[in-house]
């Protein structure tokens, strides 16, 4: 069954997320009752006070602001993507201290 609705925040429910996506069963293997939230363009913009434009920058590997230790996007419909939080807050977590 694949979900097909944004639950509250964008969190989908591992339960609707089909084991054929095996980029969401490595998540969540061993919490497998555990919500993943989903954050959107929008929402990641603003977590990480950026514009859309640096954001775009950061995930282009052609371009000379690319991070290749950004969090890589997932895809949760047929043409929308998302981050996991969780991988977001770790790379903030992660990046050096100026």
């Amino acid at each position: 069954m694949l979900c097909t609705e944004l639950h509250a925040i964008d969190q989908l429910p591992c339960s609707d997320i089909p084991a054929t996506w095996n980029y969401w069963t490595e998540i969540n293997m061993d919490k497998p009752n555990q919500k993943v939230n989903i954050l959107r363009t929008k929402s990641v913009c603003a977590k990480l006070q950026k514009c859309r434009t640096s954001l775009s920058n950061m995930i282009n590997p052609r371009s000379p602001y690319y991070d290749p230790t950004f969090p890589k996007r997932v895809q949760i419909g047929a043409s929308s993507y998302g981050w996991v939080e969780s991988e977001l807050d770790n790379w903030i977590l992660t990046r050096k201290r100026v």
